[in-house]
């Protein structure tokens, strides 16, 4: 395999959370609520189309691998949260998760025999 990080740290607001790579249930969960919010789909070509796409991808991940996010923010969830605050942590995904993320993924989609279900 290769030598990516399975870790890493996130920062939103005053708060750092250490991210271990997902297992294949919470793969799992995160893909179903990520569906789930969805479900209605999203105008993409409206600019509040794409934010709130992007903010279902954010929500359904760190409701999993953050549990305790929505309490750090003073919020009952993550759907609870202000415009500035969902900015906050829309940047944590796009600049802290989402490449890490990315990396994993075409790691794991790579060319393998070992696991190609061909």
């Amino acid at each position: 395999m290769s030598n990516l990080k399975s870790e890493i740290t996130v920062k939103i607001e005053d708060n750092s959370y250490a991210l271990k790579l997902p297992t294949v249930g919470q793969l799992i969960d995160i893909e179903n609520m990520k569906s789930a919010i969805a479900s209605s789909g999203f105008n993409l070509r409206e600019e509040s189309g794409a934010y709130a796409n992007l903010m279902n991808d954010a929500v359904a991940t760190f409701s999993i691998l953050i549990p305790t996010l929505s309490k750090d923010l003073n919020a009952k969830s993550l759907y609870d949260l202000n415009l500035i605050q969902s900015k906050k942590v829309a940047r944590a995904y796009v600049k802290e998760f989402k490449p890490w993320w990315d990396n994993w993924i075409k790691e794991i989609n790579s060319d393998d025999e070992e696991v190609s279900p061909n």
